[in-house]
């Protein structure tokens, strides 16, 4: 169950993550899922698709989180918020992670955190987890907070 869902991004990996029910939905437990696609070569044009790297202030520091469109939720490695964000409390929650093969990963806790970026602050769910991985800013916050998309395009 503590298999890596998501791995180093510095390879062009993709991740995609969203809600779905599943058989267990009866007992209101929700479930996400993620997926994992690595992108290792170039593509037919040469091209290769980089992370893009977002810097928000999370509780008044500066943590890096690769922008992921494909994740529902923004997650964290415990690792990374054990260091990052140990100051923040984490509280229980009943969603369940769930890799493509259908492996479970159950979070550490979710924690209410505020986000600062581009002059636009808001209290948003961040989900811990025991596997390794970059932090991911996923739809939820981006569906918050605004980006600068024109930025993003010229990097």
């Amino acid at each position: 169950m503590e298999k890596q869902s998501y791995r180093d991004t510095k390879k062009g990996n993709v991740h995609v993550m969203t809600d779905k029910s599943d058989e267990d939905s009866d007992t209101g437990i929700t479930s996400l899922e993620i997926y994992n696609v690595s992108d290792e070569s170039p593509d037919e044009s040469g091209e290769t698709t980089e992370p893009i790297w977002l810097k928000p202030q999370v509780n008044g520091k500066t943590i890096i989180l690769e922008l992921d469109t494909g994740s529902a939720y923004s997650v964290m490695s415990q690792s990374e918020f054990e260091r990052q964000l140990k100051h923040v409390k984490l509280c229980h929650t009943k969603k369940i992670l769930k890799t493509y093969t259908g492996e479970r990963i159950m979070p550490v806790g979710a924690a209410r955190v505020k986000v600062e970026y581009n002059n636009q602050k808001c209290m948003l769910n961040l989900y811990v987890v025991k596997t390794h991985g970059p932090a991911l800013w996923g739809r939820a916050w981006l569906s918050k907070i605004c980006l600068d998309w024109i930025a993003i395009k010229s990097l």
